[in-house]
């Protein structure tokens, strides 16, 4: 491998030579030549940090999601299944208050139930909701 090539398969190399781009190109666009004082013009504050680099190909991952997403669809979905968990007399406080999780209409649950039915009772709930369930209960017993 050529010094080159091993200089650019360094990460911090590499994102170097990616903020000298940067830096370069914000120079071009904003018409500042050598010689010019930019000190404290913000068209010359170019910030790249190692979040704006990607490291590998993956832009979707298949792991169920852990937050909310903001879309109102999803907000709809998961109060809707929230509010029926609530208002089943028939389940434990505990599955009564299962995790529920919709991020681009994927409803995930978590958490423990008492027994089987219960976990059943709660994943027919949130179907009723959402085709796309990932069941993430423990039962308990």
């Amino acid at each position: 491998m050529t010094a080159l090539g091993r200089f650019l398969a360094e990460p911090a190399c590499l994102a170097l030579l990616l903020a000298a781009a940067a830096t370069a190109t914000a120079t071009a666009a904003t018409g500042c030549g050598a010689g010019q004082d930019m000190r404290g013009d913000p068209r010359s504050q170019t910030v790249i940090t190692s979040a704006s680099i990607p490291l590998s190909d993956e832009t979707a991952s298949d792991e169920a999601p852990t937050a909310q997403g903001g879309d109102p669809d999803d907000r709809r979905i998961t109060g809707a299944i929230r509010d029926a968990l609530h208002a089943d007399e028939s389940l434990s406080p505990a599955a009564r208050n299962t995790r529920v999780v919709t991020q681009n209409r994927r409803v995930v649950l978590r958490g423990t139930v008492a027994d089987e039915r219960e976990r059943q009772t709660v994943e027919s709930i949130a179907r009723g909701q959402a085709v796309d369930v990932d069941d993430e209960i423990t039962v308990a017993k």
